[in-house]
């Protein structure tokens, strides 16, 4: 496995854990004894659903992305395969009228 793997797999690790634990916090703190000044807990939930909506942002950002490059990988490959053009020189056609 390359390094670039590794690293990659490290770092997807790290943020769906960082995720998943924000997502928990959420949950169980949902029911809190608020105080509702300076909240402690408050403003841990509210960072934690910041955490949450922009890792899903930038999830379907890197979607939107990656299906563009392949879509324009693809219209590529297909340009160049069809780029020559056929001409009767260029198939040698020689024409003695």
């Amino acid at each position: 496995m390359h390094l670039g793997r590794r690293v990659t797999l490290i770092i997807a690790s790290v943020l769906l854990a960082i995720v998943v634990a924000s997502v928990f916090y959420i949950v169980i703190e949902a029911d809190h004894d608020c105080h509702h000044e300076d909240c402690h807990v408050c403003e841990c939930i509210m960072l934690c659903s910041r955490i949450v909506k922009a890792v899903g942002t930038a999830a379907a950002l890197a979607a939107f992305s990656s299906a563009a490059c392949l879509l324009f990988h693809a219209t590529l490959q297909q340009t160049s395969r069809g780029s020559v053009f056929l001409s009767l020189i260029s198939l040698k056609v020689r024409m003695n009228d």
